[in-house]
């Protein structure tokens, strides 16, 4: 008995030295996206580490578990650090660095990169977070839009049950949101229509390789928007083997899947997937603690990404939910729990975003181009009831959809110093909407088609060796709807921003930004019809917003810096309901539909304010 148990400790402790991790990645030009043959990849502290092959890779193999930071270097190049790089025994995702040239080339130096990423159209008003980052974001919970919440000049709804994202005194729905380049219209489960927000996060965090939040300094390829841009970039999947994860959280669990396909006998793959699919058990949950609602959701979210040549890359891309609340009767009332049970209304919601990217890039790496093609529809049906937990006595009803099919092209060159952007969109819109409204005598049936275009343009470039850099940029956008859709003129959107390094050691920057954006209203308010069935807001027009930004930053640490903003955004052009004159600016916080009302566009507002960050990798 003893010779087997002195066996069986002995197997299991050759078996946790025996677990090992690894870290692999690509390491590409930050500009052309070419792969960097030689580049030298280091555990810093130590000299375990790897060099990049023909293709750009590396693998550092046989690392115990645990957190390390990563260093990029190579000539010519400024280096990179990848912070808090977790290793784990059953695999990690790819840790891949893009390197940018160094202005001056210094014989035996080495010039190290500002940690903290920013382009030449956005200088300042920017927020980088690495998967590392948003998977270890304090009180994150897997939700990217409570990690977006806790940054500067961000803040959520009040009371705090609800994921909308307020960017510096704007409305939820002033923001776009972009999956790998294609447009999704929320992030959230039980999306407020019309708005935004709702009190689950839609996206799985596991699939991101990076997220970037700008607040102010749009690049001019971005439409529609007021306050903010959430770009969320997905890592493609393990080129090399099927790997499967199964996660349970207090509120939902979740499976996803990786891997190659049509692999054969190559070493790796050239199409690669990574999908998921996620179920709450809320439902469960607060039916056992009686609590007298019940919200039910399902999403997926999945890509799939080939390479046909180190030129051309094609990605198919989605994300789609079920959402469900219903009414539970608590076996014990009480008045606070029959108010909830009065007021909250019973949903059914489903969504879906699938889209194509094609990118291509010049074979002597001086510029690509970038084209997607992508749909997204949304379908809500909303009622309140007398009686909501046995459904009797229907009061209010909702019933709508939202389709759009559009179209992106975004071509980009850089020509000596100067890096030239050009682009267009168009937009096929589609929205329906029945309304039965009881209590007030209300009904109507509507719906429309419309097209939504628009070009852009942008110009940036580095002066000084790098110490001084400029953007400008200039937007048109137009409708086939409203009544001045058309009046493109009144769309000019301009835009400049630059950056300025104080001092020689390049740790202090001055950065600031001007700039005018336009939105459309909702398809909820531009839908609304009157009694005898005319569009009652077609005379809507474009949301203006007005922004001027001066921020200055010094550098701590290459790890750690300080940096204060001070903002001010004008608004003009604001829907203002005219049933009770409150600007929609003011509204998209519950669960109701925003905008069904008959609207005038004369609203005007103003925040501003002043943020502080200190901030370390």
């Amino acid at each position: 008995m003893r010779g087997i148990l002195s066996a069986f400790f002995m197997g299991v402790l050759i078996s946790s030295f025996a677990q090992k991790g690894q870290i692999a990645g690509t390491v590409t030009d930050a500009k052309s996206e070419e792969a960097l043959i030689g580049v030298t990849i280091l555990i810093e502290g130590t000299t375990n580490g790897a060099t990049t092959d023909l293709n750009g890779k590396y693998l550092i193999k046989d690392l115990n578990p645990g957190s390390y930071n990563l260093t990029a270097s190579y000539v010519g190049y400024e280096s990179k650090t990848a912070y808090n790089v977790v290793v784990k025994t059953g695999g990690n995702p790819d840790v891949n660095f893009q390197l940018s040239e160094a202005v001056e080339e210094l014989e035996g130096v080495t010039v190290t990169a500002n940690p903290f990423e920013k382009s030449l159209e956005t200088p300042l008003s920017i927020q980088k977070l690495s998967q590392e980052e948003v998977a270890t974001y304090p009180g994150g919970n897997n939700d990217i839009a409570k990690v977006v919440q806790s940054l500067p000049g961000v803040s959520g709804s009040v009371g705090g049950f609800r994921n909308d994202v307020i960017i510096r005194g704007g409305a939820p729905n002033e923001n776009v949101y972009y999956l790998d380049g294609i447009e999704i219209p929320n992030i959230n489960h039980f999306a407020t229509q019309g708005s935004a927000g709702g009190p689950v996060g839609l996206l799985n965090v596991s699939f991101f390789e990076g997220v970037t939040l700008s607040t102010s300094a749009f690049e001019s390829q971005y439409d529609n928007v007021l306050s903010g841009v959430l770009q969320f970039d997905q890592r493609n999947g393990n080129d090399q083997r099927l790997k499967t994860n199964i996660r349970v959280s207090g509120s939902e669990s979740a499976l996803t899947m990786e891997g190659p396909l049509f692999k054969g006998e190559k070493e790796a793959a050239n199409t690669t997937f990574i999908a998921s699919v996620r179920r709450s058990y809320l439902q469960f949950l607060f039916k056992l603690i009686d609590l007298p609602f019940l919200p039910d959701y399902w999403d997926y979210q999945y890509k799939i990404s080939h390479k046909f040549s180190k030129y051309d890359e094609l990605i198919v891309t989605g994300v789609g939910s079920i959402d469900d609340l219903t009414i539970n009767a608590p076996d014990n009332f009480n008045a606070e729990q029959q108010a909830t049970l009065d007021q909250i209304p019973i949903i059914q919601q489903r969504t879906f975003t699938s889209g194509v990217s094609w990118k291509h890039r010049f074979k002597d790496f001086s510029g690509y181009t970038q084209t997607t093609l992508s749909t997204n529809i949304l379908q809500n049906r909303f009622e309140r009831y007398e009686n909501n937990v046995d459904q009797s006595g229907l009061y209010f009803s909702n019933d709508s959809r939202e389709w759009e099919t559009k179209l992106r092209h975004n071509y980009t060159r850089f020509v000596g110093d100067w890096t030239l952007n050009a682009g267009g969109t168009m937009q096929l819109a589609d929205y329906s909407n029945v309304t039965t409204d009881l209590v007030n005598d209300f009904q109507f049936d509507t719906g429309y088609s419309m097209v939504k275009y628009g070009v852009n343009g942008q110009a940036s470039r580095d002066f000084l060796n790098g110490r001084m850099s400029f953007s400008a940029g200039l937007r048109v956008d137009g409708n086939s709807f409203t009544d001045s859709g058309n009046e493109i003129w009144k769309t000019l959107s301009p835009r400049i921003s630059g950056s300025y390094k104080l001092d020689e050691a390049q740790k202090w920057s001055l950065n600031a930004s001007l700039g005018r954006y336009y939105k459309l209203p909702p398809y909820t308010v531009l839908g609304f019809t009157d009694s005898v069935g005319t569009f009652a807001n077609k005379r809507a027009e474009y949301i203006q917003s007005d922004h001027a930004v001066l921020g200055l930053e010094y550098l701590l640490s290459k790890s750690a810096r300080f940096s204060v903003e001070g903002f001010y955004k004008k608004y003009n052009n604001y829907p203002v309901s005219l049933v009770d004159s409150v600007s929609l600016a003011n509204l998209g916080g519950g669960f109701e539909v925003l905008g069904n009302v008959p609207i005038n566009s004369v609203g005007l507002g103003r925040t501003y304010g002043v943020e502080f960050l200190l901030q370390q990798k």
